[in-house]
């Protein structure tokens, strides 16, 4: 039997594994960013504390749909759940002077700080949202090749 190299050109999807794995790190990156920055709100008696877990909570929402929406099967009901936890996420922001939630981190890590715990935070926080856009453009990336194989010969071939 001989193999085709033809096949060296197609990229492979990130196992569910590696999407559950980055999916959990951004999420425990964002919540202990939450929790850091809340810390900090109240040392400085700041009230920004609901605002910023309502904005946290919408977009929690929409991470997981996107998710739920990778891992499915492309089936109508988990675009649908997407499409409304974005819908909702960019209504929050806007209620809150936001144009995307980008800008709403752009905003809320602008402010130099000496607590080192919330600078941690951001710094994992960073870290967790770059491999979780990785892991989005490598799924939105990859090209799975169909192969139909006849084997109704001695020998299997690849039909083009």
């Amino acid at each position: 039997m001989t193999t085709d190299d033809r096949f060296d050109d197609f990229s492979t999807a990130p196992s569910d594994q590696l999407v559950l794995a980055a999916l959990q790190r951004m999420a425990s990156a964002q919540a202990q960013l939450l929790s850091a920055e809340q810390r900090a709100a109240e040392a400085r008696g700041d009230t920004d504390a609901l605002r910023i877990a309502e904005i946290e909570e919408a977009h929690n929402d929409v991470m997981w749909a996107k998710a739920h929406a990778l891992a499915a099967s492309r089936g109508k009901k988990s675009d649908d759940e997407l499409r409304r936890a974005i819908a909702r996420e960019k209504a929050i922001l806007q209620r809150h002077g936001y144009s995307s939630f980008k800008a709403y981190i752009a905003k809320r890590t602008a402010t130099r700080t000496e607590d080192v715990h919330l600078q941690l935070a951001r710094r994992e926080f960073e870290a967790a949202r770059e491999e979780w856009d990785r892991v989005q453009v490598d799924l939105d990336a990859a090209t799975l090749p169909t192969m139909i194989v006849d084997y109704t010969e001695d020998e299997p071939r690849r039909i083009d």
